[in-house]
């Protein structure tokens, strides 16, 4: 181990301590003419910090060299990271919860390097705020781990848990707690996020290089779908109007789906509520679809809320009718799910998020 470092000090005739630190010591390569972190090796652990010394990625902190000190102590030369570690960065927002493309641009870069260590077969063991590092031009990195003997290596599945760990602490400002979904826990946070933080605080986490593609896509859906959009669903039939919102919810995991029974009714709702797409059968229980759609064009805060209208009873005249009257969408039933879903998204203005691969 080292002991007694100060500043001024010279380490295998090239390092030049310059400020002493918890870990060791940040010193001046005096050959390379660059600044570098020292750090004691713990035991016999030389080859070890051998190994991790091959592992480069630009977002996981390098090692340099493994030397020694003339006393025969040894230590490892390692990449110097200015700026400041995510914990601190992370305090400068309100309640600890970082925007969303902020959060998930911090966690695609460590998820990048935590993918580099496994693929050679090396666990971190320290997935934290206290282990990143955020510098100048938002490089995020992660610090390169300890080395340690063999008995002491951590296990990959524990970094992918302590990932998801972390990802929970910046998306909502709290650690996870049992039972209660990531989106509960911060007003405003899609629920596209829940399953795949689920997944990595479970038994079975993604890969980190999985991890990554889930979140962009849950970043994806969570830009296409604004939370303001609550969908009004019109039927007699109230398994189907389940039907209509399980399909919807793939698209639109965070809308909020209002069910009513009869056209009589929806214009009540439609009154009372600001809503972004009716669906509604052309036959329902007491008015049709006709006179629903001359009603709520009529009413000056609807005028211009799309329409899309489903039927089994209904032939192509009724669309040329229900056209005339500003209806902006019209499906046989059984309902395609593929047909329904671009067809709100279109109506509704939301974009078809960017596919990744094994995208859920």
């Amino acid at each position: 181990m080292l002991e007694g470092l100060h500043r001024g000090q010279l380490l295998a005739d090239r390092f030049r301590v310059e400020v002493v630190t918890e870990r060791g010591a940040v010193a001046w390569d005096e050959e390379l003419e660059r600044r570098v972190e020292i750090e004691p090796l713990i035991g016999d652990s030389a080859s070890e910090a051998q190994r991790l010394a091959a592992i480069i990625h630009p977002n996981l902190q390098a090692i340099y060299a493994v030397s020694m000190t003339d006393e025969g102590a040894g230590f490892v030369v390692r990449e110097h990271l200015p700026g400041v570690s995510l914990g601190e960065w992370v305090e400068l927002y309100d309640e600890r919860a970082l925007p969303i493309d902020a959060a998930v641009g911090v966690l695609d870069p460590i998820a990048l390097a935590l993918e580099s260590l496994h693929r050679e077969g090396r666990a971190h063991g320290h997935v934290d705020e206290f282990h990143v590092q955020v510098g100048p031009s938002f490089r995020v990195c992660l610090l390169s781990p300890r080395s340690m003997p063999a008995p002491s290596m951590p296990k990959e599945s524990d970094d992918l848990r302590t990932l998801g760990e972390l990802a929970h602490r910046l998306l909502t400002g709290s650690p996870p707690q049992p039972g209660v979904a990531p989106s509960a826990c911060r007003p405003g946070l899609s629920r596209a996020f829940d399953k795949p933080l689920a997944r990595m605080l479970g038994d079975d986490p993604h890969s980190a290089e999985t991890f990554r593609q889930r979140m962009a896509v849950a970043q994806a859906f969570a830009a296409a779908t604004p939370l303001a959009h609550t969908i009004l669903l019109v039927d007699a039939d109230e398994e189907f109007r389940k039907t209509l919102a399980g399909i919807l919810r793939q698209a639109f995991p965070d809308a909020r789906f209002l069910h009513e029974s009869s056209g009589t009714a929806a214009l009540q709702t439609l009154r009372t509520r600001e809503v972004s797409l009716v669906i509604t059968e052309l036959r329902t229980s007491d008015i049709d679809g006709f006179e629903l759609a001359t009603s709520v064009r009529k009413e000056r805060d609807t005028r211009s809320t799309p329409l899309l209208v489903v039927t089994g009873t209904g032939a192509a005249t009724d669309w040329e009718r229900l056209s005339g009257l500003g209806v902006d969408a019209f499906l046989f039933k059984p309902v395609d799910a593929t047909s329904l879903i671009a067809s709100a998204r279109r109506l509704i203005g939301a974009p078809e998020p960017p596919r990744f691969p094994g995208g859920d």
